[in-house]
This record gives C-alpha cells, sequence and structure tokens, in this order.
C-alpha cells in the first residue's frame, strides 16, 4: 500500500465515523507542506499567491488519485460532495473491525456500532440531544492541560498531537501566560500557528486560560494581538483571569485588552479568579469547569503527577422550552435527568471496551495516567431556560443536582466494592447554540445592547444578574454570561462595566461581545447562551 493511502487511512482510525473532506485529508496529509502553501496563499505578493494556489491544487490532485484506488477498493465510499463541489469522504465499513493486510504492513481500523441508551426515547420526542454521538465510544468532550508540566512550548506540542484526536470539543491549557512569558516571540507565534492549524484539522478548539495577575502585560497582550490579527482567535479562545485588585493596578493594559477587543469586534472572556479559583472555559457545547472541589483535588493530590486531567467526558443537550410546552412539570423534568444519568452510566461501561482509545490522552502509565481522570464528569447541558419561569429555576436545578449527586455516589460505590474505584460524575451547565443549532428551538430572548454602566443599575437587570449569580452556582462555575455593547459606548464606560461587574456580583465569569448591534443601543445587557 502506497504511504498516502496508509496516511489517509491514519486519519480514518483516529476518528473512525467522521466523514473528510478532501482539504481536510490534505491539512492531515501533508501538515508541514500544506503550512507553508498558507503562509504563500496568505501573502501580499501576487506572484507567491498564484504559487501557493498551484502547490495546493497538485497536493489535491496528488492526494485524490490515492482516495480514489481506496474508494474503488470499497476501503472508502464517497458521501456526497461539500461547499463548491468537493468530495466528502468515510469508511465504507458501517461498524465492527477493518483489517488491511498487505504483506509486512497491517491497518486495523474498529468503528465501534451506534450507541443506544434508555435516554433514544426523549431524542425521538426532540427533548434530547447527544453531542457528537458517533464519538461517544472513543472520545472525551474536554481535556485541560497544566502548563507547569510542560518546559517548553516544543513539549507541549508534542503532548497535545496525542490529545487532539482524543478530544471532540475542546482543549484547555491552563496557566498559558507562564510558557509565553519565557518563550522567544517568534517560537510563540510559530507554536500558535501549527495549533490553529491542529484545532481546524481536528474540528476542535483550543481555550488558552491566562492569568492577568504576573509580570508579563506587553507578552499578553502580543498574544491577543496574534490571535485577532491573525484570524487564529477562530480556533484559539482566550480566557484572562482578573480580579478587582489586579484592574487597579493594571489598568492601562487592561485598557489596551479591551481596546483590542473591541476594534476587532470579537468576544472577550473573563474570569474574576477574586470569586472562582478553578478554571473556566468554552468549547462548542458550552462552558466547562471544575468544582472548587475538583480543583482543591486536583492542585493537591494530581498536580505532579499527572500533566493535567479529563474535564468533559460525554454530553446531551436538553431543550427546556419546548420539554416544558410538551411534559410541563418540575417531576417530569427531574425524571429525564435521572433516566439520562443511567444513560451515562450505561455508556461509561461500554467506553470501557475502548480504554484503549480513550487512554491515548493519559500522561503515559503507572498512577499519572489513572489520576489524570479522576476530574471527569458527564455533562447536561440546557437550552431555553427562563430565569422568570412559572417554577423557581435555581431551586430546582439545584435540587435535580442533588438527586444526580446521590445516584453518582451511589454508582462510584458500587464499582468500589466490585474493586474498581473509577470516578462517575455528572453536572449541571448551559448549552450553546452551537451545539446542535438544527435541534433546538428559536431563542425567546433577544440579543440587547449596554449603551452605558446605568443599564446594568435599573431594578430589572440586578435582579437578573442576582439570579444569574444563583444559577452559576448550580452549575458550579459552568456558566456564561455574555454582554453585547453598543459601538458608541466609550471604552472608559465598558471600563467601569468591568469594575462594577468584579466588585458588585458573585459572578465566576463574563463575556463581553463587541460585535454590536446597531437600532438597540438604550436597552440593559442581557446575555445568550450560544
Amino acid at each position: 500500500m502506497h504511504a498516502l493511502e496508509t496516511a489517509v487511512l491514519e486519519a480514518f482510525k483516529q476518528d473512525p465515523a467522521k466523514r473528510y473532506t478532501t482539504t481536510e485529508l490534505v491539512h492531515l496529509v501533508f501538515k508541514e507542506e500544506y503550512a507553508a502553501i498558507n503562509r504563500l496563499i496568505n501573502s501580499a505578493d501576487k506572484k507567491e499567491q498564484r504559487a501557493g494556489y498551484g502547490r495546493k491544487a497538485k497536493l489535491h490532485r496528488k492526494l485524490l488519485y490515492h482516495v480514489n484506488k481506496l474508494v474503488e477498493r470499497a476501503i472508502l465510499k464517497e458521501e456526497g460532495v461539500h461547499g463548491k463541489g468537493e468530495k466528502l469522504l468515510a469508511l465504507a465499513l458501517e461498524e465492527g473491525e477493518l483489517v488491511i493486510q498487505e504483506r509486512k504492513q497491517r491497518i486495523v481500523i474498529a468503528k465501534p456500532s451506534s450507541v443506544t441508551t434508555q435516554i433514544d426515547g426523549y431524542e425521538q420526542e426532540g427533548l434530547i440531544r447527544k453531542f457528537r454521538p458517533e464519538s461517544w465510544l472513543t472520545k472525551q468532550n474536554s481535556v485541560l492541560l497544566d502548563a507547569d508540566a510542560f518546559p517548553s512550548l516544543a513539549a507541549l506540542q508534542e503532548r497535545l498531537q496525542q490529545v487532539l484526536p482524543a478530544v471532540n470539543d475542546v482543549v484547555a491549557i491552563h496557566g498559558f501566560e507562564t510558557l509565553v512569558e519565557r518563550s522567544p516571540p517568534e517560537a510563540l507565534e510559530a507554536f500558535l500557528h501549527y495549533l490553529a492549524l491542529d484545532a481546524h484539522d481536528y474540528d476542535v478548539r483550543v481555550a488558552l486560560l491566562i492569568s492577568l495577575a504576573g509580570d508579563g502585560d506587553g507578552h499578553v497582550l502580543a498574544v491577543a494581538k496574534l490571535l485577532l490579527e491573525r484570524g487564529w482567535i477562530k480556533h484559539l479562545t482566550p480566557v484572562f483571569s482578573i480580579t478587582p485588585r489586579i484592574l487597579n493596578k493594571k489598568e492601562a493594559s487592561f485598557t489596551q485588552l479591551l481596546g483590542l477587543f473591541a476594534e476587532h469586534r470579537v468576544k472577550l472572556h473573563l474570569k474574576n479568579s477574586a470569586i472562582f479559583s478553578p478554571p473556566v472555559y468554552f468549547g462548542r457545547a458550552g462552558a466547562y469547569s471544575l468544582t472548587p472541589e475538583e480543583w482543591a483535588y486536583y492542585r493537591e493530590d494530581i498536580k505532579g503527577k499527572a500533566d493535567g486531567c479529563l474535564v468533559g467526558q460525554i454530553a446531551v443537550a436538553v431543550d427546556l422550552d419546548r420539554f416544558f410546552k410538551e411534559r410541563g412539570t418540575p417531576a417530569a423534568f427531574r425524571e429525564m435527568l435521572l433516566t439520562t444519568a443511567h444513560a451515562f452510566f450505561e455508556v461509561e461501561e461500554r467506553r470501557r471496551r475502548y480504554s484503549a482509545d480513550l487512554s491515548m490522552i493519559a500522561p503515559g502509565t503507572g498512577e499519572g495516567a489513572k489520576d489524570f481522570f479522576r476530574a471527569g464528569k458527564h455533562y447536561i447541558r440546557l437550552w431555553n431556560y427562563e430565569w422568570e419561569a412559572d417554577y423557581p429555576l435555581a431551586e430546582l436545578l439545584g435540587s435535580t443536582q442533588e438527586e444526580l449527586d446521590r445516584f453518582c455516589q451511589a454508582q462510584e460505590t458500587i464499582f468500589k466494592s466490585c474493586g474498581l474505584p473509577i470516578r462517575f460524575a455528572v453536572g449541571l451547565s448551559t448549552s450553546f447554540g452551537k451545539f446542535d443549532q438544527d435541534f433546538f428551538t428559536e431563542r425567546r430572548y433577544r440579543k440587547t445592547v449596554v449603551a452605558s454602566l446605568k443599564d446594568l443599575q435599573t431594578k430589572e437587570m440586578t435582579a437578573y444578574l442576582h439570579a444569574r449569580e444563583r444559577l452559576f452556582k448550580v452549575f458550579k462555575g459552568a456558566d456564561r454570561l455574555r454582554f453585547f455593547f453598543a459601538r458608541s459606548i466609550p471604552q472608559e464606560e465598558i471600563l467601569q462595566v468591568a469594575r462594577y461587574l468584579l466588585r458588585a456580583y458573585d459572578l465566576p465569569s463574563f463575556t463581553f461581545d463587541f460585535h454590536g448591534k446597531t437600532g438597540e443601543l438604550k436597552l440593559s445587557a442581557f446575555l445568550e447562551e450560544e
């Protein structure tokens, strides 16, 4: 078998259920060469651009020749077209194991059967939707890596090559500022460039968790400029940790940071470390966090043994607007969520059969590898929930979470009694629209825009923000609060909004969205989950 055909099959081996475009396969098979071609295409020199497009077309023709041979042998199949006539390719195998033996070369690709669970009935009714169910048995939702565990960007990049193929939503890098501060600018730029390419190729996001407490303000601003000016922020999402004290001390540099994000009209994620010390970050499915107890356990018992930890395993979303219109009662809601927890437990047992695939993210073997998995949880994500509903939302969710915790503790006890001390946990969180845009009901609340600090100080908004404080506690930090700003708002006013939110409310995190929206400049701030 030709080396290029082997490389294509290795891509499918990493994600047997995925449908690849020819462009995605070219990215994966010719990674370094494709990066060089992209630099030519993005050049200001027209001659270099033409050369880049010519080399890109040549790579596509070269790969398609070998892809077509795999299609002729019924190893791959064409499943339609994407965009402007580009082929979509998938494994011809529906499920089971594909073994290709040629001379001394042997390739084995296992494609799991579809996952059936106790919640399939809810899914058929349109009440629940699984997040990327094709990889429920073989991938994790999210992993957090600790920058302190890596001596250099090169070491972190090598580790990411193991982790990215085994994750289907987001990888977070905690303490990224420590690597930024001790890395040469050219090495940092190259790292971010290749990381953005890898995130695109594997269809995941990478969250860069950056504290503003250190002395490297210039380095942090340089990272922000690179992400914004090169367009890498589409795949690499920074989350900046700050406190009221840090803001007072570093007002000038923080104002520059605000200005950069406002100028490029993108979201700025801020975490209030004075309120909430664990990491908070965001993927396509929604928000992720460790609880304070889990974070303390990581810092005291896992850090130093493992280079990070598992955070999210598998997830479903519940459309609360549709659910309460069709089922209507809090009791039915509790029943559905407990049924979902039972389904997670059932799937967890099946996932252990694919432990070789899931263990790819662990750092080697031994205790460090075991410790890596001791903070992960399954997520039930909620969409279109109304804080002014007929039922007290925070109380309903809080008591339901308590029932879920009791169920999980009981299952862990059963495992331990069988000599299997494994982690099993289920948490509630918010869902973003990009979880599955075709599934969710239309958002009931409208986007509105902050024109001044006074918009946050109305009686209605004060009540709303206190309600969101309660929801953050229920979700144990795994939530997002988004504020939209009028394009006309002065930068100094945005700074005052940040200072007010940091001081006046117990909000673990909040997001400033600078997309702006003309025609709604006098509306008080509101947030959307997307």
